[in-house]
């Protein structure tokens, strides 16, 4: 099971990677779209804050973020998990974490169904970039999954 995670959040740091080349490379990259990268990236921060037990001081998941701070984030996003996973015991996937969620109310949930929800949540997300970008005029960005596995 840990490599099936590790495989998906590879896969979420090449897709979140492509989505930030175009965002560098577009002058006039879409104001929503950059707006929903921000929220996956600060929601993939959230929920890892979550499963080590973290206290998390904000509700704000649309914060304004200048385009440096988009890498870096990514980069913690990804080690985090990637470390996260790698250090995970057998039976851990299955061990629960109690946490509350942005309005307050306090949810019991799998180590395996949060990091199954964060991988589709971004995924989702991203499918909504696409979707800005096609409707701005831009080529919407092949992030598929088989692609990612094609490389």
């Amino acid at each position: 099971m840990k490599e099936h995670f590790i495989k998906l959040f590879k896969y979420n740091n090449w897709a979140n990677s492509k989505i930030l080349e175009i965002i560098f490379k577009e002058e006039n990259f879409p104001e929503i779209a950059l707006k929903y990268f921000i929220h996956v990236l600060i929601a993939e921060k959230t929920w890892m804050s979550r499963l080590i037990g973290e206290e998390i001081n904000t509700n704000n998941f649309w914060p304004d973020i200048s385009k440096d701070e988009l890498k870096i984030l990514i980069d913690d996003n990804t080690n985090q998990y990637l470390d996260f996973i790698e250090n995970l015991k057998d039976k851990i996937p299955d061990s629960l974490v109690t946490y509350k969620n942005s309005k307050g109310f306090k949810y019991t949930t799998s180590v395996k169904d949060i990091l199954t929800h964060v991988s589709m949540h971004s995924a989702y997300h991203r499918g909504q970039i696409n979707s800005a970008l096609r409707n701005s005029g831009f080529q919407p960005v092949n992030i598929d999954f088989i692609t990612y596995t094609r490389i």
